[in-house]
């Protein structure tokens, strides 16, 4: 199949970052999974000031309570039907895998409509949250970058070339500025070969646009798409385990509950301990006198430790209904933006009062060619371009392609009958 050429390069000094970058490309680790980044020390990251060009969603993230937490299941539901889920990788360097650079991979071209024009999405063969694919999607829906109409698959290679090229030609035009943008987009080109396969994320609880710090987020803000999440508390519904979460961070709440437990344990092992040691007694009062100052002198588990723990466990597809509701008040319709839902990068939109994620899983494509978008909701149908149900867009489809296979049957026994009439005009004469 034939695949892009190397057009859309970037200059000089990107073409360095990027050798530098990708030059252990095809070899090293496989891994596809979603990293964390390191707690504390990072910087917390909002994008309200960074709006997804052409969108211009509510920064108030949207009133009103969630959804009935009924819905908690139709998550679990989408999120086991998701076209690609990965498991998380928890943990991950602070920079970004330390170096680490996936092998370079291919992508089938598909083509769609999206708000009015023809546009090119990219799928993938494999599970991987491969964020690099959300956000060149993204790019393509927009038309912020093109590929030739003649390809039908893409390398991950030309993908960072063009995503680099995007960064440099929205350079300002002030040169002193120019020169700290180029700094900037070189730092960026540094982590690009990684987001083909890694993303260290780490989420805050607080909103859809929270996150701890780290270099590979500059990527997203540099090409003002904006990275959501919906694994969102809610402080009305809920206040008690808000509270428990504070301002802290999805590593945070784990080193959390890894200390809880250690602490549990050690307290297990002195009560232990202590019963052992404990003198015994015939007496039933002292009895119950000696278990009574035993138990004070042990402190109580604390009740964060279960609020922490049964909010990650009931909301374990990291969506919330809370965290629904405020992303459907923050993108606004026919805007783009990448979320982070169980553990993958989607490209989501808001059509109507329905949040939908793009489809770029191979086989469903192929499968299903008119499935083009996953609706976020408690039912999480698919449905083609246009949003229209799948029945209806394959009853659309058919309908076309009859009326296209009559228009060449037309055409061409036109075409027959001007032929006979040109060949039996040629003879006569006596």
């Amino acid at each position: 199949m034939a695949e892009v050429g190397a057009g859309g390069g970037v200059d000089a000094a990107a073409a360095a970052e990027l050798a530098t970058a990708s030059g252990a490309a095809g070899g090293g680790d496989s891994r596809a999974g979603v990293g964390a980044a390191e707690p504390g020390g990072g910087d917390e990251r909002s994008d309200d000031a960074d709006p997804v060009g052409g969108g211009g969603g509510s920064d108030a993230a949207g009133g009103g309570g969630g959804a009935a937490d009924d819905s908690v299941a139709a998550d679990a539901a989408l999120a086991s039907r998701s076209s690609t889920n990965t498991t998380a990788a928890a943990g991950g360097d602070a920079d970004g895998a330390g170096g680490f650079v996936p092998p370079e991979t291919i992508h089938a071209v598909k083509y769609l409509d999206f708000a009015g024009k023809k546009r090119q999405v990219l799928l993938q063969d494999e599970n991987g949250a491969c964020p690099l694919l959300a956000i060149c999607n993204t790019l393509l829906l927009r038309g912020a970058i093109t590929l030739p109409f003649d390809v039908d698959a893409v390398t991950s290679a030309q993908l960072i070339d063009r995503v680099a090229s995007v960064m440099f030609d929205a350079a300002p035009t002030d040169p002193s500025m120019a020169a700290g943008w180029e700094t900037h987009v070189a730092a960026c080109c540094r982590v690009l070969p990684r987001l083909n396969a890694y993303l260290p994320v780490n989420v805050k609880f607080t909103g859809p646009d929270k996150f701890e710090y780290t270099p590979e987020l500059d990527v997203f803000d540099m090409l003002r798409v904006e990275l959501l999440h919906g694994w969102c508390v809610n402080p009305e519904k809920e206040p008690e385990t808000a509270v428990a979460l504070g301002t802290m961070s999805y590593n945070a709440t784990q080193d959390f509950l890894a200390k809880a437990d250690e602490d549990a344990e050690a307290k297990d092992k002195e009560a232990a301990a202590a019963a052992v040691a404990a003198p015994a007694s015939d007496d039933p009062e002292e009895a119950l006198a000696i278990a009574m100052s035993q138990e004070a002198a042990t402190p109580h588990a604390d009740p964060n430790v279960a609020l922490v723990r049964v909010f990650l466990e009931k909301y374990r597809s990291q969506m919330t209904p809370f965290g629904r509701s405020l992303l459907k008040g923050r993108v606004a319709a026919g805007q783009l933006a990448v979320l982070f839902f169980n553990n993958h990068f989607s490209v989501v939109t808001r059509h109507g009062d329905g949040l939908y994620m793009l489809c770029t899983d191979l086989v469903l494509c192929r499968n299903e060619p008119v499935v083009a978008w996953q609706a976020l909701d408690d039912g999480a149908a698919f449905v083609a371009d246009d949003f229209s149900d799948l029945a209806t867009a394959k009853a659309k489809r058919a309908a076309e392609e009859a009326a296209r296979a009559e228009a060449i049957a037309i055409a061409r026994e036109a075409d027959e009958r001007e032929a006979a009439a040109a060949g039996g005009g040629g003879g006569g004469g006596g």
